[in-house]
């Protein structure tokens, strides 16, 4: 932070741990865990506005915890949200993610990561989405052409930041705090999920 700048820690909702970073649009861009180590898309959909952010309870602070299509360099929609969607946000995800990708593109970026990397837009290819098996456990890659590190905007948890990376690990663990996540084993009732502080927590499955 900025020498001129003064930052008081006041409550978890305006930590800046939470913060990944910050959206095209000047909008905070959280991880994806809301208070309770939960799914903050699963679990807080129905506070969204049209721009799939909401502010926090204490400070207000505006953010969002996934792609939005009001920062789509095409200028996504800030009026519509899915047919099957209630105009609060409720029961927008995972079943419909045609709002949140309006207008976005291939090469499209969405922000800059609190650590400096790029967070890229939903698309790796022309109408592919981001996939599991593409990402590393903080939902990152390394970019082919420039080899530069970058974390990608995707429909699954944790949605933009898991950790900071690179990390060498892949989505092998299932994440307990999520139904919309990557991977499939468990080791001996556990299973892992990452924060955007790079603190793995520990889940026991029971």
């Amino acid at each position: 932070m900025h020498s001129s700048i003064t930052y008081t820690e006041e409550s978890w909702s305006t930590s800046l741990t939470t913060w990944s970073g910050f959206g095209r649009h000047n909008i905070a861009l959280y991880n994806g865990l809301a208070l309770g180590d939960l799914d903050a898309v699963e679990a807080e959909g129905d506070t969204m506005d049209k721009c799939l952010g909401h502010a926090s309870p204490n400070a207000l602070t505006q953010h969002a915890h996934s792609i939005s299509p009001c920062a789509a360099p095409g200028g996504g929609s800030t009026t519509v949200k899915p047919g099957t969607c209630a105009d609060d946000g409720a029961n927008c995800f995972p079943e419909d993610w045609a709002f949140a990708l309006t207008n976005w593109s291939v090469d499209d970026f969405y922000g800059i990561a609190r650590d400096g990397h790029i967070i890229m837009g939903p698309y790796k290819s022309a109408g592919e989405l981001w996939a599991c098996e593409d990402l590393d456990m903080c939902n990152g890659y390394t970019d082919a052409d420039d080899l530069s590190y970058r974390y990608a905007s995707t429909t699954f948890f944790p949605y933009m930041v898991g950790c900071w990376g690179p990390a060498y690990a892949t989505h092998e663990f299932l994440p307990t705090c999520t139904t919309n996540g990557c991977g499939s084993a468990a080791i001996a009732g556990m299973s892992f999920s990452v924060s955007a502080l790079g603190v793995v927590i520990l889940n026991v499955l029971f």
